[in-house]
C-alpha cells in the first residue's frame, strides 16, 4: 500500500504514518518550510518506507497529462470518486475509511 500526502500540512503529514499498513510506503509530495515529526513506533511497527518527491516542472506535468489524455497510461482501473458540493458530505466519511475502496476522491464544483 502506499499513501501519498499532498497537502503540505503539518498535521496531515505527521498522521499519515497511521494510514499505512505493514511495509507499506508513504510519499510526501507536499512541500513544507517546517519540522515534521513521527512518531518513531509506528514507523517500525509498520515496517514502513518513506520517500520524498520531488516537484515537477511545467513541461513534465503536461507531458504526464497527454499520455493519459491518449491512453498511453490507462487510468480506467484508478479507483477515483468524483461527486458535487451536495454529496460531498454524505460521502466525506466514507472517504475517510479505507474499505470504502476511494484512493483519490474529487469534488467537482460545477456539478
Amino acid at each position: 500500500m502506499i499513501v501519498f500526502d499532498c497537502t503540505g500540512d503539518r498535521g496531515s503529514m505527521e498522521k499519515s504514518i497511521q494510514l499505512l499498513q505493514q511495509g507499506g510506503k508513504l510519499v510526501f509530495v507536499g512541500i513544507i518550510n517546517d519540522h515534521i515529526s513521527l512518531f518513531d513506533p509506528d514507523l517500525h511497527r509498520r515496517e514502513a518506507t518513506i520517500l520524498a518527491s520531488r516537484n515537477s516542472t511545467a513541461p513534465e506535468h503536461h507531458k504526464v497529462l497527454e499520455a493519459m489524455e491518449s491512453g498511453r497510461i490507462d487510468v480506467s482501473d484508478w479507483p477515483i470518486e468524483c461527486v458535487g458540493p451536495d454529496a460531498m458530505d454524505k460521502r466525506f466519511p466514507a472517504w475517510l475509511h479505507r474499505e470504502a475502496g476511494v484512493v483519490k476522491s474529487v469534488i467537482d464544483w460545477a456539478k
